[in-house]
């Protein structure tokens, strides 16, 4: 292994590149044919490969605007809005004029150009916000700069970390695999439909507001209240883009002032943390099991709630699991169907009746369900350090710093 002398060149000098176009709106006839028209969001939607869009265009519409139909297998690059994603389309597709179509010259191979701007990804996306506006032209992607090895060792090097990128497929469909068993399992038992062997008493419909509580919470003025750090005067605060999954992402979290937060609003273990408001219907009632507090002590803002669960009477994972159901959420759509506001208020989860079985038998559901729930934990941490282990090859291996070794022995 050595460190490389490539040559650094400029995109624009060993690739062609153009953006696409938006036939009129008003115009139906424009949409619906034969020709996909691939959007930023067939893009972030997609993966490595864009191979179906939402919106297709006829001929007539292609004709009229300035979308263009790409060749081949075009490398797809976001200049608008999700800055520097990056697609590489299967056959031949045209876009809008948020996407540049960059098709490689002889002495740049396709997959390499792929990694290289999947890896400057963070750097353009900085690049895009000391603007006012984050957006990128054709004229700022040709000058991006590639240190560019010998087309053999960019094809040995785009087989490394496509092989990087195939395990990392490989557990996320595993992962999207065990979900869905789990889900099917999580119905079955929480409706009573399935019943574990031992138990064969009825169950008894509860209201939630007869097994425990529901708390709105905090209220803050962002300009006032909110710190842009931790300090000792703040709280963490907990909004909707925190619960994904059934389950916490605490990757992205606000900080609010002490003085905000009542006592009954700090998280406790047990509490089942619901998202009360949202502009999306889809993100109105999705909820997540606080599974154990730290010692950083957390609230939830505003648009949140939490059920808390009186344990003496309900076990609080096996309450956080009905969260999770199709009945559940058949319940939500009806609640907000036909309304303008996506708002559900403590009053309606206190309302919600629920099948309850005894005690031993809610820690028998609980326990079938978690198991399978630390599986899919297991299988998301692999697929973390998957990405991290990508990320640094990425770093290496496109810079020269890490030679392959069969390139450096030729």
């Amino acid at each position: 292994m050595s460190t490389a002398t490539w040559p650094t060149r400029r995109l624009g000098d060993i690739a062609s590149m153009g953006s696409g176009g938006t036939p009129s709106r008003t115009v139906s006839r424009y949409f619906g044919g034969g020709i996909p028209w691939v959007s930023i969001t067939d893009m972030t939607n997609s993966g490595k490969y864009v191979s179906s869009t939402a919106t297709t265009l006829t001929a007539e519409g292609l004709k009229s605007s300035a979308a263009r139909l790409y060749a081949p297998n075009v490398v797809l690059y976001a200049m608008y809005a999700s800055l520097g994603e990056v697609c590489v389309a299967v056959g031949r597709i045209s876009s809008s004029q948020a996407i540049l179509g960059i098709q490689p010259g002889a002495e740049l191979d396709r997959e390499f150009l792929y990694y290289h701007l999947e890896a400057i990804k963070p750097r353009v996306k900085e690049l895009g916000q000391q603007g006012t506006q984050a957006n990128l032209n054709a004229g700022m992607v040709r000058d991006f700069k590639v240190q560019l090895p010998p087309m053999a060792e960019q094809r040995k090097i785009s087989g490394a970390l496509r092989d990087a990128d195939d395990l990392i497929a490989t557990i996320e469909r595993l992962i999207a695999k065990k979900q869905a068993i789990k889900q099917g399992v999580t119905q079955q038992l929480l409706t009573g439909r399935t019943r574990l062997p031992g138990f064969d008493k009825p169950w008894i419909n509860r209201r939630l507001a007869d097994v425990g509580q529901t708390v709105r919470g905090v209220g803050y003025k962002p300009d006032i209240d909110l710190s842009a750090r931790r300090t000792a005067a703040t709280v963490d605060l907990l909004r909707a883009n925190n619960v994904q999954d059934s389950s916490l992402n605490l990757s992205d979290v606000q900080y609010v002032h002490r003085r905000r937060v009542r006592a009954d609003q700090y998280l406790r273990t047990g509490d089942v943390l619901i998202c009360a408001a949202n502009g999306s219907k889809q993100l109105v009632g999705k909820a997540a099991p606080i599974r154990a507090t730290g010692s950083i002590p957390q609230t939830f803002g505003a648009f949140m709630m939490v059920y808390r669960p009186n344990t003496g009477a309900i076990l609080p994972s096996f309450a956080a699991l009905h969260f999770q159901t199709k009945p559940y959420r058949d319940w939500i759509e009806v609640l907000l169907a036909g309304s303008s506001i996506n708002n559900l208020r403590p009053a309606d989860i206190a309302a919600l009746e629920i099948p309850l079985p005894e005690h031993e038998e809610q820690v028998a559901i609980a326990s079938a369900v978690t198991d399978m729930e630390d599986e899919i934990h297991a299988l998301r941490h692999r697929l973390t350090k998957a990405h991290a282990i990508k990320q640094g090859m990425m770093q290496q291996l496109l810079t020269g710093r890490i030679r392959l070794a069969a390139e450096v022995a030729s």
